[in-house]
């Protein structure tokens, strides 16, 4: 299987005007590994995927994350769900001082993470990435 073909999927979507990076990764247990991601999201760390699915969400609300380097901050934390999914929005802090929407949603064994392109809504980037996790946790990933 090419996880690659799973990148390009989603960074054509609606003619390539809502994704600006995608990644998926595993967040298994001692198996947290990048499976394929464009540029920007290539630096996604073992320690950020364990903060993204660590059961005790008390830090990643309060102080936010970083996602392959990005400082963070959660907009909402969607748990308990069979998909869960979590919002969150860069911070200025970043080279181009813009701020972009990131969604992560987890499947069974993987976690798939998406960056709006300027200006795209938080909204949109959601639904696209949810639909590629269900599409993944329907076939045991």
């Amino acid at each position: 299987m090419s996880w690659n073909s799973y990148i390009t999927t989603l960074l054509n979507q609606e003619d390539g005007l809502v994704i600006r990076d995608a990644a998926i990764v595993s967040h298994k247990s001692n198996l947290e590994a990048v499976w394929a991601s464009s540029p920007g999201l290539e630096g996604i760390t073992t320690a950020e995927i364990k903060a993204l699915v660590n059961p005790d969400r008390s830090k990643l609300l309060t102080t936010g994350t970083s996602v392959a380097g990005i400082n963070c901050r959660v907009l909402r934390d969607n748990r308990g769900d069979t998909l869960e999914t979590m919002d969150m929005r860069t911070k200025k802090s970043n080279p181009d001082s813009i701020t972009y929407s990131i969604c992560v949603v987890k499947s069974a064994q993987a976690l798939v993470v998406v960056q709006a392109k300027k200006d795209v809504h938080g909204g949109k980037v959601n639904k696209i990435a949810f639909d590629m996790a269900d599409y993944l946790r329907k076939k045991d990933f």
